[in-house]
Order: structure tokens, then sequence, then C-alpha cells
């Protein structure tokens, strides 16, 4: 009897502080919700038969499904197609600006016109006037008609007419570097 007694006092003890320690803790509010919806409690389980019964959900067979699907991928399509029309108007108009301004005319000995003066012909390039035997970046003037000038460049000839560059794009560019 004597040893009963300790055992039933160390007994009730070990009961009574287990019980406390697993009894649950009070939960707030919001936390409680997401337990109870995480672990599918009979609460939460209530409350989403309440939130579908509100708005009675039916039941869509599989071709209705399929088709809304691709409808949303077509749409999809037509968002993308649409988006790439945009930017691709938007570049067209970037480089339209650029075409806009007005290239450099000047120092690229363009022929701008033939004139005569007193049944002398003269060739107007880059607003300097040039008569036959002149020099243009080494090439001699031979002969000016009344819509082309001809050139000779180390025995080559070559003829200009009015607008064109009288010196190649090349040799501007070459000069440019030195």
């Amino acid at each position: 009897m004597r040893r009963l007694i300790p055992i039933l006092i160390l007994l009730f003890i070990l009961i009574f502080v287990g019980s406390r320690i697993l009894k649950k803790k009070p939960v707030q509010q919001a936390v409680r919700k997401t337990q109870e919806v995480v672990e599918g409690s009979k609460r939460a389980r209530k409350a989403g038969r309440r939130v579908g019964s509100l708005e009675k959900r039916e039941k869509k067979s599989r071709e209705e499904r399929r088709k809304e699907r691709e409808l949303r991928k077509l749409e999809r399509k037509r968002l993308k197609e649409e988006r790439r029309r945009q930017r691709e108007l938007q570049k067209l108009q970037r480089e339209g600006r650029k075409k806009a301004r007005r290239k450099r005319t000047k120092g690229m000995y363009i022929l701008q016109a033939i004139i005569t003066v007193e049944n002398t012909p003269y060739a107007l390039i880059d607003g300097k006037q040039y008569k036959v035997g002149d020099e243009i970046m080494g090439r001699r003037i031979v002969k000016i008609e009344s819509d082309k000038i001809t050139l000779d460049y180390l025995g080559e000839i070559t003829t200009v007419r009015v607008g064109e560059n009288c010196v190649p794009l090349t040799t501007l560019r070459s000069k440019k570097r030195r």
C-alpha cells in the first residue's frame, strides 16, 4: 500500500502535465482558416459547400471544355500577333524618321547642274563652277554636254549625269578614314 500511493500520485501528475502540454492553444482567426483548409476540417468543408451553393456550377462535357480551351488558345494567338504587328509598326515609324533626314550633299562631289555662259559650258559641282580641263579629286573634265559630263581618271573615261557623284563613294569613304 505504501508503494501504491506514490505510484498513483506520480501517475496523476503525469496525466495532469501531459494533458496541459498536449492541449491545443487558442489560434487567431486568420491562422485557423488556413489550418482548416489545409487539414480539410468539417468547418472548412461546410464553408466551401456554402460558397459553391450560391452559384451552382454546371458540369461541362469534355467537348465543351475542349472548345473553351481552343478559344482561349486562339485568343492568345490573336493578342500575340497584334503585339507583334504593333512592334513592327513602331519599328517602321522609327526607321521612317531616320530616312526623313536630309542626306549630306555638300562635299560629296555631286553634279548639280550644267550651265552655259556666253557659249561656254560649265559644270556646277557642290556649288562651284568647273569648265573643261579642270580637275575634281584627280579626275579631269574632258567634255561637258547638255545633260552629262565626261571624266578621265588614269586613262579610264566615265560619264556622270546630273544628280550623280563625280567621285565614287568608295573613294570618299577611304579618304575619310585617313
